[in-house]
C-alpha cells in the first residue's frame, strides 16, 4: 500500500513539473516588445487626430489665421510634453497654406521615436469652402506678388496653378 502511494505521488509530481515547464516555455514565446510596439502605433493616430481637430476647431471664417497658428503651436507643445512623459520623442513640422481666402490647408510632418520604434507621418488638414478666383491663378510664384495673404512670415508658391501663401512653423 505504501508503494502504491509513493508511485502515485511521484506521477503527480512529475505531471505537475511537466505542466509548469510547458507553461514557462509557452510564456517565453510571447514577444513583449512586439506588444509594446503595437501600442506605440496608437500614438500616431492620437497625434494626427489631435492636430487635425485643432485646425478644424480653431479656424473661424472671416477671422485672421493667427488663432490657428497659435493653437497649433500650443497643441504641439502639449503633445510633446505628453509624449516626453511616456519616454517618446515627438518632432512636428507644419506649414499653413492659404490657396485662396478662405481656403486653408495645414500640412503636417511628424515623427515619433521610442527605443523600439521610429516612424514619420505626413498628412494635410484642410478647410476649403471656396473655389479660387482668377486673381489667384499663376505659373510662377512671382505672379502672386501683390495679392493679399494671411499675416505670417512666409512666401508665395504656385501649387497646381494657384497662388498659395505658405506660413512656416517649426
Amino acid at each position: 500500500m505504501k508503494g502504491q502511494f509513493f508511485v502515485m505521488a511521484t506521477v503527480i509530481m512529475i505531471y505537475t513539473l511537466m505542466t509548469m515547464i510547458q507553461y514557462i516555455y509557452d510564456f517565453s514565446d510571447i514577444n513583449l516588445v512586439q506588444l509594446k510596439t503595437v501600442t506605440e502605433f496608437d500614438y500616431i493616430r492620437y497625434v494626427k487626430d489631435t492636430l487635425d481637430t485643432t485646425v478644424m476647431s480653431s479656424f473661424l471664417p472671416g477671422k485672421d489665421y493667427e488663432k490657428v497658428e497659435s493653437d497649433i503651436i500650443s497643441t504641439i507643445i502639449f503633445l510633446k510634453s505628453k509624449m516626453i512623459e511616456r519616454g517618446i520623442s515627438l518632432t512636428v513640422r507644419c506649414d499653413l497654406i492659404v490657396d485662396c481666402y478662405p481656403n486653408l490647408n495645414v500640412s503636417f510632418n511628424f515623427s515619433i521615436k521610442t527605443s523600439n520604434l521610429y516612424t514619420v507621418t505626413e498628412f494635410t488638414s484642410s478647410y476649403n469652402p471656396a473655389t479660387c478666383g482668377a486673381a489667384y491663378n499663376c505659373n510662377v510664384p512671382a505672379d502672386c506678388a501683390g495679392l493679399s495673404h494671411v499675416l505670417c512670415l512666409g512666401h508665395w508658391e504656385c501649387r497646381s496653378g494657384h497662388c498659395s501663401w505658405v506660413c512656416g512653423l517649426q
